[in-house]
């Protein structure tokens, strides 16, 4: 199916697609079917096929309602076929079939992720200063997940730099974790984008952060994992841009001192970088890479 700008009717059709529990219907796959085939196909596969359907009906009038609710929120509801989807993120296989967003859409943003432990010292969270500042010198996109330690100071450098910030959260956009972010969630919403695959209202549970890291790594050409220790949450975007086939970059720390950074190292999977700077000429060395294998396909 090819991207358009979503009418309503297929913006609540996806949306109860997406919503309803069905035998088999993982998430990835009603994703996979939203984007091939389309909100009509799925809503066929969730539900019954037939002109009278109480359950899909309840279920599109209840998606409407919903969508009211959310709209009046402030929240941009975007479902993966629409050409606002980020264009990168739909590419990989995790890619959410719906993305909940306040401020401002860029589909074909060049993105990077930043990422690193809760708990960082100072030299740590300078380092994801410099790097971040850095990259929104070069224009570059700043990814990061709100949290504690190395994302806040990833996110507020950008800030500080004037360059474009995205959030990508584990929760629902009528949330803040930790909610003393709140303000700097506002202020990333008035220079960028906060970004979420979880619905309004849904439970904080462990596994969105591992889900909410996937979609991290989709959306940008390559994640920096500036500090983590060896059984880090960050290890688990390590794992899904490697999967992705975009690039990894590592500092000495996390390939000395974690045995997944080494590993990654010795393989080849990973750039080990040594400074701010070389870490955006491979983030630049990416970007081109991607550009390049798009035109191929023009």
């Amino acid at each position: 199916m090819g991207t358009m700008h979503s009418s309503r009717e297929s913006l609540v059709e996806a949306i109860a697609g997406i919503q309803a529990k069905a035998d088999g219907l993982t998430l990835p796959i009603k994703s996979l079917i939203l984007k091939t085939e389309g909100p009509q196909t799925l809503l066929d596969s969730v539900f019954e096929e037939g002109l009278i359907n109480p359950e899909r009906d309840a279920a599109l009038e209840s998606a409407e309602r919903q969508l009211v609710v959310w709209e009046n929120a402030g929240y941009d509801v975007v479902p993966i076929f629409d050409d606002r989807y980020p264009r990168q993120l739909r590419q990989v296989h995790e890619a959410p079939g719906i993305i909940f967003s306040v401020g401002s859409m860029v589909p074909d943003d060049q993105a990077v992720s930043v990422v690193g432990s809760r708990q960082a010292g100072p030299a740590v969270m300078q380092a994801a200063r410099d790097v971040a500042s850095h990259l929104a010198h070069e224009s570059i996109t700043v990814v990061s997940g709100l949290a504690r330690g190395v994302d806040a100071a990833a996110h507020e450098a950008a800030l500080r730099a004037g360059g474009r910030t995205v959030a990508i959260m584990g929760t629902g956009l009528d949330q803040t974790y930790p909610a003393e972010h709140a303000d700097l969630r506002q202020e990333i919403e008035n220079q960028g984008q906060v970004i979420t695959q979880f619905f309004p209202g849904a439970a904080i549970k462990k596994h969105n952060f591992p889900m909410r890291n996937a979609t991290m790594s989709g959306y940008g050409a390559a994640t920096i994992v500036i500090s983590a220790s060896e059984k880090s949450g960050t290890r688990h975007q390590a794992r899904a841009a490697i999967g992705h086939g975009h690039a990894l970059i590592l500092t000495p720390s996390v390939a000395e001192n974690t045995s997944w950074g080494r590993e990654y190292a010795n393989r080849g999977d990973a750039y080990v970088v040594y400074s701010p700077e070389e870490a955006v000429q491979y983030v630049l060395d990416a970007i081109h890479k991607n550009q390049a294998a798009k035109e191929l396909f023009i």
